[in-house]
Parts: C-alpha cells; structure tokens; sequence
C-alpha cells in the first residue's frame, strides 16, 4: 500500500513540475528578448525610430556656411526638427529642450539638428545666431525647397 501512495504522489507532483518548468522557460524567453531590444523613449510628441531609416541624398548648408549632406548623420544619433528662427513660441520651447537633452551626459552621442524651412528670412547669419542661443551645440541648416525636400521626405 506505501508504494502505491508514492506512485500517486508522484503522478500527482509532474505536472506541477512540468508546469514550473514550461513558465520558467517562458519568463527566460520573454526575459532574453527584453534585454536584447533597444527601448524606445516615451515621447510627448515626435517620432522615435527604434531602427535607423536610410536618408536620402541631400545637401544643404550649415550656419557656419559650410556644405552638410547625409553622411553627417551616419553612426550617430541625431534629433532633427524642422522650423524657421521667426517661430513666436513652438521652435524655441522645442530647441531649448533639444539642447537640454544633448548636454545629458548619458546622451553624450546625441547630436541636434534645426533646418529651417524659411531659407529667405533665415540667411546663414540669422541662422548662426539662433543656433547658438541654445548653447553651441546645435547644427543649423538652410537650402532652398528642392535641397530640402529629400531630407524632409
């Protein structure tokens, strides 16, 4: 009679066991594929791009005058938001939070980026300066709607 009561209980503790085994293995799985993806910030607003997405050829120019085109933005992570310098409140409030974010140390990589899409009011000097209001950090771009349209798009 003892060995038939072992034999129950033996029966009767595998599919706990066997139940254990299959949610551990399940919780490792879910657990692996976690640690192996990149999170994705929360944004208020914007679009984050968890994988990075091929940039058309373009070319246009920087506050400084200097020729800026795609490959600036290869290897890098880049914040690109695109206004004119005359914006009574939107660009100035998103810039200044574009510039607090890439003096976070643990973004040290992030660079930023403003491209206005008002060329005629914001020459290369207008340009300068309000880029350099936000600290320095900051890349301005200029171009007429043709050199700007790839980027856009």
């Amino acid at each position: 009679m003892l060995w038939d009561n072992r034999l129950v209980f033996k029966n009767r503790s595998a599919p706990w066991f066997a139940l254990i085994a299959l949610a551990a293995l399940l919780g490792g799985f879910f657990l692996s594929r976690q640690l192996g993806e990149v999170p994705v910030p929360r944004l208020d607003g914007g679009t984050a791009l968890p994988q990075p997405r091929p940039v058309a050829p373009f070319s246009l120019t920087d506050q400084r005058g200097a020729p800026f085109d795609e490959q600036r933005l290869v290897g890098t992570p880049h914040l690109v938001f695109f206004g004119f310098t005359h914006c009574p409140d939107i660009c100035p409030t998103t810039l200044a939070l574009m510039a607090q974010l890439s003096r976070d140390s643990a973004l040290s990589a992030l660079r930023t980026v403003f491209v206005t899409v008002d060329p005629a009011r914001d020459t290369q000097e207008v340009m300068h300066r309000y880029v350099e209001a936000f600290g320095g950090n900051m890349t301005g771009l200029r171009g007429d709607k043709a050199a700007l349209d790839p980027l856009a798009t």
